[in-house]
């Protein structure tokens, strides 16, 4: 899929132009969208306080409560259980029911029509199988934390292998029914087209809107993959990322970040600070530093279940994870300070932004960035001090430190 990009100063995606149609995007000065023209036709939105988005092309959209839940959206209405966790959307077709586990994990829908999603977790929230009205629909064996290795039919027996290259949240190819298919996607992980890789056979197509809304499916659950990477159900038009579902019809989680305000965003619904354009969030990675080419996420994660992911492994280095503008994510040693990997040694080499970046930091800021991934891993968020530094650091360096500047209430 051909396309083309341009960047405003501060790298943010300004326009895209994938198969001819042109796509131009605008943002608030606290880096939201806020709007999007393709083929002539402009969307513009209108934010709260605190990164609700409240107005379409000047008209009202939504109603939100004093803890960000959301009320109403167009012609529906949304109910919570105590944890916060969407129970109901009503609207004109019925009535939506979710129900969760106790741990946040969504494990059942109810649909308008009488339809019931089950969803199978496993020991580490991954979301392994689902069930339509009883019946298995499929299965998933994963490859690590994240990544499905192999999707399996309802008898148990291999659908779909999955290879990754080059993109960390999306497979590159596919091994489905004796054909080698690719996947292409765009700058998020999203999955635009499936090809059959000898004849060129369009197997599927997928569009999005600016949020993530797929406006175009042309043959629903061929793949599991969507909007960034996630796991889309066309059933519940919910994406799966890491221990949460996100709506893009609102552009929000349907539960609240489970490390509450450690994630860095001051509301608990928000998904990426609402710029899905440019970023993305398949792991609940908290950001700990944000300038015009880069982004730098640390893991929290003893508060996140406690995972050894930041060590990669047992005796293994510690590691953030560094994405440029063009959605590479590079995992780099905050002990050495070279890439992980050689598949991220190979990303490394192609990212001058990254490059650019660790070989600026002095030996200082290299140590400090240690520590506030070690302080991010124990204890699921930096220090009142780190923060302040890191604010610092960014202000020297141009950088724009809005999700810990909110986080911290220092804005």
């Amino acid at each position: 899929m051909a396309a083309r990009f341009a960047y405003s100063a501060e790298d943010t995606r300004t326009s895209a132009r994938p198969e001819q149609r042109q796509h131009q995007y605008e943002y608030d000065s606290s880096g939201r969208l806020l709007a999007h023209t393709t083929d002539g036709q402009r969307t513009e939105w209108a934010y709260d306080a605190n990164g609700n988005r409240t107005h379409e092309n000047g008209q009202p959209i939504a109603s939100y409560d004093a803890q960000d839940r959301l009320l109403t959206w167009k012609d529906q209405h949304y109910s919570y259980s105590p944890a916060g966790d969407l129970q109901a959307k009503t609207s004109a077709a019925g009535q939506t029911r979710y129900d969760y586990d106790a741990l946040g994990n969504l494990r059942q829908v109810q649909l308008p029509g009488g339809q019931r999603i089950d969803y199978d977790i496993d020991p580490l929230n991954r979301r392994i199988g689902k069930r339509k009205n009883g019946q298995q629909q499929y299965r998933l064996i994963y490859l690590d934390e994240l990544r499905p290795l192999a999707e399996l039919d309802a008898q148990g027996q291999i659908r779909s292998l999955f290879i990754y290259a080059g993109q960390a949240n999306a497979p590159t190819l596919m091994l489905r029914e004796g054909k080698t298919w690719r996947l292409i996607a765009d700058h998020l992980g999203s999955i635009r087209l499936v090809i059959d890789a000898e004849t060129g056979q369009i197997g599927q197509r997928i569009d999005y809107d600016a949020w993530g809304r797929v406006t175009h499916d042309s043959q629903p659950g061929f793949q599991p993959f969507g909007f960034a990477g996630g796991l889309y159900d066309p059933d519940t038009q919910l994406t799966r990322f890491g221990a949460r579902d996100y709506d893009a019809e609102t552009g929000r989680w349907t539960a609240k970040d489970p490390i509450l305000f450690n994630g860095g965003d001051a509301n608990l619904y928000g998904y990426v600070l609402q710029d899905p354009v440019n970023f993305v969030d398949p792991e609940g990675l908290l950001t700990i530093y944000v300038d015009g080419q880069i982004r730098v996420d640390a893991y929290p994660g003893q508060p996140a279940g406690g995972n050894e992911h930041a060590r990669a492994g047992e005796g293994r280095n510690y590691h953030v994870h560094i994405y440029d503008k063009s959605g590479r994510n590079i995992r780099i040693s905050t002990e050495t300070w070279e890439p992980l990997t050689d598949k991220d040694r190979d990303l490394y080499n192609k990212s001058k932004e990254v490059k650019r970046f660790c070989e600026g930091l002095t030996d200082g800021e290299k140590k400090f960035i240690y520590r506030v991934n070690r302080e991010v891993f124990h204890t699921g968020k930096p220090t009142i001090n780190q923060i302040m530094r890191i604010g610092q650091m960014q202000s020297l360096r141009g950088g724009v430190p809005r999700s810990f500047l909110r986080a911290g209430g220092l804005e």
